[in-house]
């Protein structure tokens, strides 16, 4: 069973945080949480943070609201991640798929 939830962050020379609602589907369970939509930054590493019950993950960071060309994208057991390499500044997409167990 695949899930996915979708925020749009951005990175720029200043440290803004613009609250959204966050959307809860209840048929997966997951809860994005940082970066919020519109969260502004200095940090080229932010931490992305979401809540789940489910088992794994797979995270996609885009500069492209379509994915088509993800800087990230990989399979995790926790529910955060930090990117290994440093994100230009710009705006990006993350959406965190989950997956139970069969």
């Amino acid at each position: 069973m695949k899930l996915k939830k979708i925020k749009k962050l951005e990175f720029l020379a200043i440290l803004i945080v613009i609250p959204m609602l966050v959307i809860i589907l209840n048929q997966n369970n997951i809860i994005l949480i940082s970066p919020d939509s519109y969260f502004i930054t200095t940090n080229i590493r932010p931490e992305f943070v979401f809540s789940s019950n489910l088992d794994k993950y797979r995270i996609v960071i885009d500069d492209d609201a379509d994915f088509s060309t993800p800087l990230v994208d990989e399979v995790i057991v926790e529910n955060k991640f930090v990117p290994e390499f440093g994100l230009s500044f710009g705006k990006y997409y993350w959406k965190v798929i989950g997956f139970k167990r069969d």
